[in-house]
């Protein structure tokens, strides 16, 4: 792990039958993690990015989560997907104070995603 952070911020995947080895998140150069903020599994998070607290972004059970540098993740945002399922989205990321991302999803640059609301699925359109 790189970048500035709380190490209370930042677990490895719980070990389960569907997870075979643990997964560190990794945090690019530059990005903020909130003291209350919880990155878990396999996440891996682009430079310069902002992960308020209370956000919460769960790779745990068994894919991974990209997300692209440069993203701003306020307070009380919750990433997940359930098995077999994964997040990848693209750098230049806004998620407003209380949304959900939830695997599977894919999007590209520039996704916004506005307070209290949610996306899932693919091939996001996005500038």
């Amino acid at each position: 792990m790189v970048g500035n952070h709380s190490t209370l911020a930042h677990h490895a995947n719980v070990r389960d039958s569907e997870i075979g080895d643990f997964a560190e998140p990794q945090i690019g150069e530059g990005t903020e993690v909130g003291e209350l903020a919880r990155v878990v599994g396999d996440v891996t998070i682009g430079h310069n990015s902002e992960i308020s607290d209370r956000a919460s972004i769960r790779a745990d059970e068994g894919h991974p989560f990209v997300i692209g540098a440069n993203a701003n993740i306020e307070g009380w945002v919750t990433f997940h997907a359930l098995e077999e399922a994964s997040i990848e989205v693209g750098d230049d990321l806004t998620a407003g104070d209380d949304s959900v991302l939830h695997g599977p999803l894919v999007a590209g640059n520039g996704l916004t995603v506005g307070h209290a609301r949610s996306c899932s699925g693919s091939s996001w359109r996005t500038a």
